[in-house]
């Protein structure tokens, strides 16, 4: 399935340059004008990237960056400004979690390289926040087996590397465990 790029600009013949530009990443790319258009956008679909402008009547690029962040953590955030200040940089990165600050005019290659960029990073938050959510699975599925069945997730091994069955299980788990424990290191 291709990334989807989201470039946000108030000025439509920009917007539809920069989305002609990267057109050939194989991704899809949409290009809107309004904040409001881009915020429906990314209630209901992922977005790999989002590119916005700094200076837009409506609101500017960072307040509209902080909301998709909020919406898509994930989501890869790019900057793109007339605007040059250091201020406007500070604050994109750090209130709006930008990934790359571009000003204008900005250069083809440039833009496009940033975007590739920003699509590996963003697949990599992907693959960093499935592992998490997997882990926080395993963890509640061992808690959820050890409140059932304590002693099953930590059983203890003797000096020799055997399986000690704790005093707290009744002699019939006792053994089921020690013929689990056998077969496991078998």
């Amino acid at each position: 399935m291709p990334s989807t790029i989201l470039c946000l600009d108030d000025d439509p013949t920009l917007v539809k340059l920069v989305a002609t530009w990267l057109r050939d990443l194989a991704a899809d790319v949409i290009a809107v004008t309004d904040p409001d258009d881009a915020l429906g956008i990314l209630l209901g679909r992922d977005v790999a990237v989002v590119i916005a402008d700094f200076e837009m009547p409506k609101q500017n690029g960072i307040d509209f960056l902080v909301k998709a962040r909020q919406l898509q953590p994930e989501t890869t955030r790019i900057l793109l400004t007339g605007h040059r200040t250091i201020d406007t940089a500070l604050a994109g990165i750090n209130v709006g979690g930008v990934f790359r600050f571009l000003s204008k005019p900005v250069d083809r290659a440039q833009l496009r390289q940033a975007v590739v960029d920003a699509i590996a990073q963003h697949d990599d938050s992907v693959i960093v926040v499935r592992e998490r959510r997997m882990e926080a699975r395993r963890t509640a599925l061992r808690a959820a087996l050890e409140e059932e069945h304590p002693a099953i997730t930590a059983v203890e091994r003797d000096g020799e590397g055997r399986y000690v069955a704790g005093a707290t299980l009744d002699p019939i788990e006792a053994e089921g465990l020690a013929a689990v424990a056998a077969l496991a290191i078998g």
